[in-house]
């Protein structure tokens, strides 16, 4: 672009390219079943206004921690965002042993809170957080 005024054209401007968007929004809704063997998480895919979500978070907070507090979350290996498969079906699973274990200590029946939020180019999302429950569609260990 350049300007003209009584004096002229002046020199043109460097080119800039620009991207109208902002990170994503929240999911609006997070499924949680179980079998003896799996915990399944599934998701629905936040508006992206977009853009291509290259990573989901997905993080369960330990037994006995503190919603509110981030260090109480963890990351499941099981579960890793990034995954391609796990990135464009929007679901993984965790083995029910590896809940019971570290950095968790989950039991059986007890219901579980987690986290889950994607990122585009343009950062990261709003965090969607859910109780499972032992009724419906959010299931207890």
């Amino acid at each position: 672009m350049r300007a003209y005024n009584k004096f002229g054209w002046g020199p043109w401007s460097a080119v800039t390219t620009i991207i109208a968007a902002k990170a994503p929004d929240a999911s609006t809704w997070i499924t949680t079943t179980n079998s003896s063997t799996n915990f399944y998480i599934k998701w629905q895919e936040p508006f992206n206004r977009g853009l291509s979500i290259f990573r989901y978070y997905i993080t369960i907070m330990k037994k006995g921690g503190t919603s509110t507090n981030a260090a109480h979350y963890f990351a499941s290996p099981d579960c890793n965002g990034a995954d391609v498969t796990i990135n464009t079906t929007q679901s993984c699973y965790i083995p029910m042993a590896n809940l019971r274990g570290s950095p968790w200590f989950w039991g059986l029946n007890d219901k579980l809170t987690m986290r889950i939020w994607a990122e585009t180019p343009m950062g990261q999302g709003s965090q969607y957080q859910i109780i499972s429950t032992t009724s419906g569609n959010n299931a207890a260990i």
